[in-house]
């Protein structure tokens, strides 16, 4: 301003003209910085809008902060979305940590992520030695018995791969082996095959996990004889709640099954032989085949041990109206088929479990 004042009094005869770029000039300013403020305001608007959502579902307010830093551009309607789907949210987590670059600032955007995870209670492990959502594990050759190895974070975990992202390139070939490291829990480093290496520019990792050859893997077929009195229980909502609960490692007893609807439709059975595959069943009734049904196994103390979905696979009356069912279990992932190895021991090595009254 002060050089369009000099040539405004250097030049009078073209005075009218400076004046007007220098209002022009003050009006503009005024109009950037209201701008700004505008911006500003609604930046602050949005995330707290979206930190009320996220105390509102139940989250702490460390990682409402975190959703409000990071999710404020979405606004609260989609963040309530979003938070119907745990899933959505690791998803979204998993993208935003795949374009951090620097290994400091992945850390921390990890550990609020875990912590989210963790209040979202959808990061229970695969099974006992697997790594949890977004913890930080170190990779290196196979070949390697020390060093400082890659910095890597596990957005997902199924049963076939463990996805990774990682703030550093990727040094090895694909269908390499190298070994994964736990940060948080120190355990026997697992055994990985690069089956996907991410292209230049990009930092997220598929690696195979061979649970057989890191020793993980409990779930031996072989079938155990034994005479143990069980339930059947109808393919019902309340019975497939019921065994989800089980399988995050809930504690339920015989209470939790009586108040289920369809517990007065039950049947007893008796169990014959037993392995992670499937059960031998005698039942009082006539059984068909293609039939689905949940099995109920019981611990001597009363307690729930698994809730398997079972599909008749063969059919053979027996006198008295009974009918010996050969059956397989269905849909079973790694977790309940350890289960249900363990309780294939179980019963195998103890006296048959009482009849239920």
């Amino acid at each position: 301003m002060a050089v369009l004042d000099t040539l405004i009094n250097l030049f009078p005869g073209v005075a009218a003209s400076l004046q007007f770029v220098k209002d022009l000039a003050v009006l503009s300013g005024g109009v950037a910085v209201a701008g700004i403020g505008v911006a500003w305001l609604k930046r602050v608007g949005l995330r707290s809008a979206v930190a009320l959502e996220a105390r509102g579902r139940g989250l702490s307010d460390g990682s409402a902060e975190f959703l409000a830093r990071h999710l404020w551009r979405e606004g609260p309607e989609v963040v309530r979305e979003l938070l119907r789907s745990t899933d959505s949210v690791r998803a979204r987590l998993a993208r935003d940590l795949s374009v951090v670059r620097h290994v400091d600032a992945a850390e921390r955007f990890a550990a609020s992520a875990a912590r989210l995870m963790d209040e979202l209670r959808v990061r229970d492990p695969l099974f006992p030695e697997a790594p949890m959502l977004f913890e930080k594990v170190l990779l290196r050759d196979s070949t390697e018995e020390e060093g400082s190895g890659i910095v890597g974070f596990v957005v997902e975990l199924t049963e076939e791969a463990v996805h990774l992202v990682s703030p550093e390139a990727c040094p090895w070939p694909a269908r390499h082996d190298i070994r994964m490291e736990r940060t948080e829990k120190r355990t026997e480093a697992l055994v990985v095959n690069l089956q996907l290496r991410p292209m230049p520019g990009n930092r997220e990792w598929v690696v195979g996990l061979d649970y057989q050859t890191n020793g993980l893997d409990r779930r031996c077929a072989t079938r155990h004889g034994c005479s143990v009195a069980a339930w059947t229980l109808p393919t019902t909502a309340g019975a497939y709640t019921l065994r989800g609960r089980l399988q995050d490692g809930e504690s339920l007893d015989r209470a939790a099954l009586e108040k289920l609807e369809a517990w007065p439709r039950r049947q007893s059975v008796v169990i014959e032989d037993f392995s992670c595959d499937g059960a031998k069943l005698v039942m009082e009734s006539e059984g068909r085949k293609g039939d689905h049904f949940y099995l109920v196994l019981e611990r001597p103390d009363g307690s729930l041990a698994a809730l398997p979905l079972v599909e008749v696979v063969s059919v053979r009356p027996e006198d008295g109206g009974k009918s010996q069912l050969g059956t397989r279990f269905c849909a079973v992932r790694l977790k309940e088929r350890n289960i249900l190895a363990d309780y294939a021991q179980e019963v195998s090595a103890s006296t048959p479990l009482p009849a239920a009254s």
